[in-house]
């Protein structure tokens, strides 16, 4: 579970700077809904995805390439990683964030950014949980069930309140479309799992 991977990583690491990266992913992906629904104004959702796809692609490959020449555990794996398991991680990026994006984009054309970052990780845990279960056969307790469920009906709220008509609601529903995680997610590559 994530909760204990980054449990782990506090006390294997400085906790400072981890907290520190912590809050800088949140501030980086909420603001990616602003962005995206500000350059959906100037240009269409297809180009705004390409576009996002090619600064993202150029970022996350030097990232990959300064961390792979570096000595410590996120170097050794990636350094480690067989032919195959980039060929799977590309896939997962491709598709999962391609079909994730272009989605959300479609959707903000009539929606809001405001209904975007409540939707999307509203909705991304239950997906989540389901496709688990279905895919991976892992049991979902009933406490985390009833919390899904509760966020699945703020959604819900979110969905229905002040749709402003049908095509406000359907980009809505195409947003929360966008938020099952890659259908390759569970095939990740074995040297990446944690335990």
């Amino acid at each position: 579970m994530l909760i204990l991977e980054i449990g782990r990583m506090l006390r294997q690491e400085n906790a400072k700077n981890i907290i520190i990266k912590l809050i800088l992913v949140q501030i980086f992906w909420a603001r990616t809904f602003v962005a995206s629904e500000i350059a959906l104004h100037e240009q269409p959702a297809a180009t705004t995805a390409v576009v996002r796809f090619v600064v993202t692609t150029v970022c996350n490959v030097a990232m990959c390439l300064a961390a792979g020449g570096q000595q410590g555990p996120l170097g050794a794996r990636l350094r480690g990683l067989a032919g195959r398991d980039w060929a799977v991680l590309a896939a997962m990026g491709f598709f999962g964030v391609a079909a994730y994006t272009i989605l959300l984009h479609l959707g903000l054309r009539h929606s809001t950014a405001a209904n975007a970052a409540l939707l999307i990780p509203t909705t991304q845990p239950v997906f989540t949980a389901v496709l688990g279960g279905i895919v991976l056969r892992e049991t979902v307790p009933t406490k985390l069930w009833l919390g899904l469920a509760c966020g699945l009906v703020g959604a819900i709220l979110v969905i229905t309140h002040d749709a402003g008509g049908s095509v406000a609601l359907s980009s809505n529903v195409v947003i929360v479309l966008s938020a099952p995680p890659s259908p390759a997610t569970p095939c990740r590559p074995s040297s990446l799992r944690t335990g």
